[in-house]
C-alpha cells in the first residue's frame, strides 16, 4: 500500500459529504471513491476504516 493512502482517503471529503444523504453498499462506496480519483487500494482502505 502506498505510504500516503490512508492520509489521502481521510483527507478527501467529496464522497464522505454525500454519506448522510446517500446510501452506499461497500462495493458502491469503493466505486464512488475511485470515480473521485482514488486508487482501488486507497478506496478499499478507506471503506475498511468505516467498518462496512
Amino acid at each position: 500500500m502506498p505510504h500516503d493512502a490512508p492520509r489521502r482517503v481521510l483527507r478527501h471529503t467529496g464522497p464522505a459529504a454525500d454519506l448522510p444523504y446517500t446510501s452506499f453498499s461497500r462495493t458502491g462506496l469503493i466505486e464512488q471513491l475511485q470515480c473521485e480519483g482514488h486508487t482501488l487500494e486507497q478506496a478499499t482502505y478507506g471503506v475498511n476504516q468505516t467498518g462496512l
